[in-house]
């Protein structure tokens, strides 16, 4: 498992609780974001179904296997492995996807293949963050809108969507933002 899932894991994880079972949770009984109902057959459950804590191991497994590597991550520019991940943790994959589709101009169905690989890589990223971002936004006021029993959890989902795409930005190699590009990197402040 390469260094950079270890640290996209550890920001989502910074965001996820312990044990969760929200009534208004569409996933269900909850253990650091991994939802039962999505994930039912997770080793851990049975570790939490004894009263047990589940090892760390058995959570990075799962997000490793089940998030990451389907979603070609270790192929994707740092910023957006790490917006595609984090949002796929909350939305699913395909959804996920889609977003990331949208935001690079190119055919959009939900899978993570050589044609959105390939514009990842020939991108801005600065733009494609900021789109992306904007697009994961919408995507939770949509459904806060077609379900409004979801509205307690918009304002934790949109403070984390900014948050990665602060992060995100963070990743970018300086000489290819909008700061660098105007000159704003050689003005110092007083």
């Amino acid at each position: 498992m390469s260094t950079l899932f270890k640290k996209v894991l550890a920001f989502c994880l910074s965001f996820e609780g312990d044990l969760s079972n929200h009534p208004a949770d569409r996933g269900g009984l909850t253990w650091r974001g991994i939802a039962r109902n999505a994930h039912p057959d997770w080793e851990g459950w049975r570790y939490i179904d004894r009263g047990q804590v589940p090892p760390d191991a058995l959570v990075e497994k799962l997000y490793y296997e089940r998030f990451w590597k389907p979603l070609r991550c270790d192929e994707l520019p740092p910023a957006i492995a790490l917006l595609l991940f984090d949002t796929a943790v909350g939305t699913g994959i395909a959804p996920a996807v889609r977003l990331l589709q949208r935001s690079l101009g190119v055919r959009v169905d939900g899978i993570v293949g050589e044609q959105t690989l390939s514009a990842a890589k020939s991108a801005n990223l600065y733009v494609v963050c900021e789109i992306f971002t904007m697009y994961r936004l919408n995507y939770y006021r949509l459904i806060v809108h077609r379900d409004a029993s979801q509205e307690v959890f918009i304002l934790g989902w949109m403070r984390r969507a900014v948050a990665a795409w602060g992060v995100a930005l963070g990743l970018i190699d300086k000489k290819q933002t909008l700061y660098a590009k105007l000159g704003f990197d050689d003005v110092r402040t007083s």
